[in-house]
């Protein structure tokens, strides 16, 4: 396990906020969560942000539960407006960079599931959701486990281009010509599917033709609707 690296204004971050901000008039959590945010801050690897949970358990020798709180409470207490939005754009880019999470289909629709350990970037994603499409994450029987629904996530991401930097524009943008290709590619194979259990095998063929052309029309007719 790497041990993270420190520069040299840690010391003077931590005796700064001591000295001017009456750091000793906090709760003692408040002291030990600012003191792990001026170390992330300063260490190269960010490791608070970068390891997973059960690896800062060992390095912190705390729970997960106390390490989950202090996410928060630093994302509350302590972080600039700056560094608060940059929760949201470093979750952006670790979506971009793995790829589109896949699309499952369930009896409630479309929709992606994945795993989010930070309450502070969860809160976070549940705030724009609530805000522009009026849904939320639904949460599974471990917390850290959410689902978030197919149109709503491209609505939320859509709406996030619109005063994005350039870089994180562009990758939005691209994730969501991605979700929506995703979908595309989902609908035909569903399509055809339908029509193989459909038709007799005689009557396929024509019947394939005229489905699909339908199919095009249909998505082309959607998408000059929506320009």
């Amino acid at each position: 396990m790497a041990e993270p690296k420190f520069n040299d204004g840690v010391a003077e971050t931590i005796w700064e906020e001591i000295r001017t901000n009456g750091m000793y008039g906090r709760s003692k959590n408040d002291f030990y969560d600012f003191v792990l945010y001026t170390l992330n801050k300063h260490d190269p690897d960010h490791f608070l942000d970068e390891n997973d949970n059960a690896t800062n358990e060992r390095l912190l020798k705390i729970s997960a539960t106390r390490i989950k709180a202090a996410k928060k409470n630093i994302s509350v207490k302590f972080m600039d407006d700056g560094e608060y939005d940059q929760i949201f754009c470093d979750f952006i880019k670790k979506i971009s960079d793995g790829g589109v999470p896949s699309l499952n289909d369930s009896s409630d629709g479309l929709s992606y599931t994945m795993v989010i350990e930070d309450i502070a970037l969860r809160s976070i994603i549940e705030g724009k959701l609530k805000r522009l499409t009026g849904t939320t994450l639904d949460y599974h029987l471990n917390t850290e486990l959410v689902t978030i629904g197919h149109e709503a996530f491209i609505r939320m991401l859509g709406a996030e281009t619109e005063y994005a930097d350039p870089d994180v524009k562009k990758m939005l943008e691209s994730m969501v010509g991605g979700m929506k290709a995703g979908e595309l590619k989902k609908d035909a194979v569903d399509l055809i599917k339908g029509i193989t259990e459909s038709y007799e095998p005689k009557n396929l063929t024509t019947a394939i033709l005229k489905e699909v052309a339908k199919f095009v029309h249909k998505r082309i007719a959607r998408a000059l609707s929506t320009k």
